[in-house]
């Protein structure tokens, strides 16, 4: 059995089901899920579990199976023995240990890290979009599926939210305006006028600095928490411009796409690329995420 403690949310976890599946495909085991006992107690279920996948909510006997599997001894020995290093060398907590776990598999882990790389997502492409498929979205968002599904529709993530005024901005920075005006601009250098979609957190302050986009469109997200659904929608876009999130990250690695163009915020965080250098596929294109005194095309000018 393989137990995820999910962290994060649903871009953190998507990466975090990705490394169970890469080691279950070597192990066979079972994946489960684990967000806390106050969720599990609550009946409430992580965002991740939106999708179809072939998973259930982790209970409190699929940790003691993980760590201590010596039947109806496991829990006088999970209070005499809870720190023993041995129990404890189940737990995975990098990529590195990951990929030694999945050299020599047992059947028994817990996951408790973020796994954010693109070379583990590659080596099982075809089980993760067959899991994250979605045949059908709510009747709230049928009037977008003509909009992402024209063959120059360009999906922008614009993450602002803690980005923009937390704490979080000094770890990650927030991508400037300039960066989807760069990005756009590219494109459409390439292949011609696009369908800008934009998808945000805080779709008014896009509509006050993005109406003037030619072609333009902005996703009203509905509040019913189906996030999910909005990310496919973001995938079904022919082009994607990221945020520096891992959940637009993965609506352009989902994207089915094959002439597919991704442009990804440079450097991720703050000041620096992401430590792992698997995290965006080669052949994204990065770009300047802060303003420079390069000034877009006229046609495209924020205000």
């Amino acid at each position: 059995m393989i137990i995820v403690n999910l962290k994060g949310r649903l871009g953190n976890q998507l990466f975090q089901w990705a490394a169970a599946r890469y080691l279950a495909d070597a192990s066979k085991s079972e994946i489960v899920l684990y967000s806390g006992e106050r969720d599990r107690k609550a009946g409430r279920t992580p965002p991740l579990m939106g999708f179809p996948l072939p998973t259930r909510v982790a209970q409190p006997k699929d940790f003691r199976k993980v760590f201590f599997p010596f039947g109806k001894f496991s829990k006088q020995l999970q209070q005499v023995l809870r720190h023993v290093r041995a129990f404890k060398s189940r737990q995975i907590l990098s990529l590195d240990e990951l990929e030694a776990a999945r050299r020599s598999p047992c059947k028994n882990y817990l996951l408790n890290g973020y796994f954010m790389s693109s070379h583990i997502a590659d080596a099982i492409r075809k089980t993760l979009q067959q899991d994250l498929n979605l045949l059908d979205f709510t009747p709230s968002r049928y009037p977008y599926l003509d909009i992402v599904d024209h063959p120059r529709a360009v999906a922008l993530h614009i993450r602002r939210g803690d980005f923009a005024t937390g704490p979080a901005r000094q770890s990650y920075g927030l991508c400037s305006v300039e960066y989807y005006l760069r990005s756009l601009q590219t494109l459409e250098d390439k292949i011609g006028p696009v369908k800008p979609v934009v998808f945000s957190d805080d779709i008014s302050w896009c509509e006050d600095v993005l109406a003037h986009v030619p072609n333009v469109t902005f996703f009203k997200a509905p509040t019913d928490g189906r996030d999910f659904e909005d990310m496919m929608l973001m995938s079904r876009c022919a082009h994607q411009i990221i945020a520096n999130s891992t959940y637009s990250w993965w609506a352009a690695y989902l994207n089915k796409n094959p002439e597919k163009q991704v442009f990804a915020p440079y450097p991720w965080r703050a000041a620096k690329e992401h430590q792992n250098q698997y995290f965006l596929p080669e052949n994204w294109q990065r770009v300047a995420k802060y303003a420079s005194s390069v000034s877009p095309s006229p046609m495209l000018q924020s205000t």
